[in-house]
Order: C-alpha cells, then sequence, then structure tokens
C-alpha cells in the first residue's frame, strides 16, 4: 500500500486531513465504496479500491486516496487548544481527549485547483468517518475540530461555489475584559487569502462575528480585499466599513485584513 509520505509519481501537491478513531475496525472495500458514492455526485468516477492492516487506498475521479492508519493518538498539545475553543462542538474535549489512534487522509494527483482538490478531500473525510466509525475530524490547517455529524452536514453540500468555510476556518473569537469584542481568523492562508482581525469592537458580538464569517465566505470564493476597502452595509445599502491591510496581532510578519468595526 501507499503510505502517505510516499505520493504516487508524478502526483500534484497532496492534500490532506486526519480523523481520530478509538479502535481500528477495518471496513470492506464494498463499504468504502458505498460511503464514498452516497457523498460524491453519480458522474463520479470510483476506481479500485485496496484495503489493508495499515489503512486503504482510493481511486477517485483522477486522483488517488491514501488512508493511512497511524497506531497512535494525535498529540493533545495540538488538540487541546482547537477543541477548548470550538464554539460549534462544545463536546470536542471530552469526545476526543482519549482517543487511541488516528487516519491520515491524503489527496494525491489529479488536475484540480487547490480549492477543487480540497472540496474533494472534505467530501471524503465525511466517508471515511462513516467508513472506519471515527469519533472526529481533525483540520489541522486551521485548528478545526468537527464531530462526525458537522462533517456529514457540512461536507454534503461543500462545492467551489460554496466553500465548507466552518470545516476549514477557525473564528477565534474573544471578550475583552472591558467589554469589546475581537474575532481572528485561522486557516484562510492555507488557501492564499489574508486572515482577517476585528480587534476590541464595540458592535455587538453576532453583528461582529457574521460580518468576518460573510469576507471570509466571499475571500475564499475569490474577492479580493484592498488596503483601505469597505465592507458591509448600512441600512441604505451603502458600504461602510472600513478595512485595512495591517500587521497581525498574533504575528506582526504577518499582513491580515484588519476591520475597523
Amino acid at each position: 500500500m501507499l503510505s502517505a509520505e510516499e505520493p504516487p509519481k508524478g502526483a500534484g501537491k497532496p492534500v490532506f486531513a486526519f480523523v481520530t478513531l478509538d479502535k481500528l475496525a477495518l471496513p470492506s472495500a464494498e463499504e468504502i465504496r458505498s460511503h464514498i458514492s452516497a457523498v460524491l455526485p453519480e458522474s463520479a468516477e470510483i476506481g479500485e479500491i485496496e484495503v489493508d492492516k495499515d489503512g486503504a487506498t482510493v481511486s477517485v475521479n483522477g486522483y488517488t486516496a491514501i488512508i493511512a492508519h497511524a497506531k497512535f493518538p494525535i498529540p493533545w498539545d495540538d488538540l487541546e487548544g482547537p477543541c477548548e475553543t470550538s464554539w460549534i462542538w462544545p463536546e470536542a474535549t471530552d469526545v476526543i481527549k482519549d482517543h487511541k489512534s488516528h487516519l491520515a487522509v491524503v489527496l494525491t494527483g489529479g488536475n484540480g485547483t487547490h480549492l477543487e482538490r480540497n472540496i474533494l478531500l472534505t467530501k471524503l473525510l465525511s466517508a471515511v468517518t462513516k467508513s472506519f466509525a471515527a469519533t472526529s475530524v481533525y483540520w489541522g490547517h486551521g485548528s478545526v475540530v468537527l464531530s462526525p455529524e458537522l462533517i456529514h452536514k457540512m461536507a454534503a453540500d461543500a462545492s467551489v461555489e460554496d466553500p465548507p468555510i466552518f470545516v476549514w476556518i477557525n473564528f477565534h473569537r474573544f471578550k475583552n475584559t472591558d467589554g469589546t469584542f475581537s474575532v481572528l481568523t485561522e486557516g484562510l492562508e492555507y488557501f492564499d487569502c489574508m486572515n482577517i482581525e476585528v480587534i476590541e469592537s464595540n458592535q455587538p458580538a453576532e453583528k461582529v462575528l457574521d460580518l468576518v464569517i460573510g469576507l471570509a465566505y466571499i475571500t475564499l470564493k475569490g474577492d479580493k480585499i484592498a488596503d483601505g476597502d469597505t465592507v458591509g452595509f448600512d441600512n441604505d445599502g451603502m458600504m461602510k466599513v472600513p478595512t485595512s491591510h495591517a500587521p497581525s496581532v498574533r504575528d506582526e510578519s504577518t499582513k491580515v485584513i484588519r476591520i475597523e468595526l
């Protein structure tokens, strides 16, 4: 079997993520095919599937998906922060902390764009959690953890036109001691987009978060926010919120889109 470290000769840059396991229960090739078929369009071409004691390999739409079992847990140092700050899955720590091993799900080959490859990977993650009875998905590029139920829901309609933003991007939220609210994104850089930061806003938390999520969504789809552009709309439909390209509060060597809200 191919390992996650050995993509097929001539393959493009691999994209990858991880799923956690309480125990390894190897599915049959037929089970894997059924679960992948359920998340992909009818036009999808699912070729040979090989299963052995180390996982599986799948040929799909001209790509090779490598599902490689690692007989040890993902280090808790990597997962603790994402679990503790996951506002869409509050039970993450309780579910994940004592997992026993994990799978690396690697997609390589094919001629798709980076966005297209990660859409396919996301759908495969949904299928893999079902085939291998996984307990969670860990999207390390954005420090995101998701329950199987969440990845199933979010992957179902994922497309280039409607990217699964909560699978890929972490929206770190902070209520400051003075009552203001801050939001910092993580994961947009993996898609060659600038991360977004709102620092110490006096606006309602829901309003701040909605604006950041909306801006992250359109940047993933290819819109560019130039230094000095305005975003958002007032009651008359006019754009009003100024932005700038500024050093990140997390890493001053990196520029982010700073929203002055």
